[in-house]
């Protein structure tokens, strides 16, 4: 039987910036810093991991995204992709780097 993590990692998805507008729109999309792992960051949501979202927070390692992110990907209608996995009520993605 595979770990919480291994399922989390089967899950990811890619999509282009414009599919997560609707999750901008709820306030539910979190985008995390590209040095993070998109699985075990999801994890420590599903987890209810306070302190350790609190600290990545802090850093900010995850944030809503700013007004400045969301123009520049909504103007950006080329090949850019983001990597996804939804624990529920958020939507965790990250910038898939090439």
């Amino acid at each position: 039987m595979p770990s919480p993590l291994e399922q989390l990692q089967t899950q990811i998805q890619q999509c282009p910036f414009t599919d997560l507008e609707a999750h901008i729109a709820r306030g539910a999309l979190i985008i995390l810093d590209s040095s993070l792992d998109l699985a075990q960051t999801t994890l420590l949501v599903v987890d209810d991991e306070t302190a350790k979202i609190s600290d990545l927070i802090e850093r900010e390692l995850i944030k809503k995204p700013s007004q400045e992110f969301i123009e520049k990907f909504s103007a950006d209608k080329s090949s850019v992709r983001f990597e996804f996995l939804i624990a529920q009520p958020f939507v965790l993605a990250k910038l898939v780097l090439n």
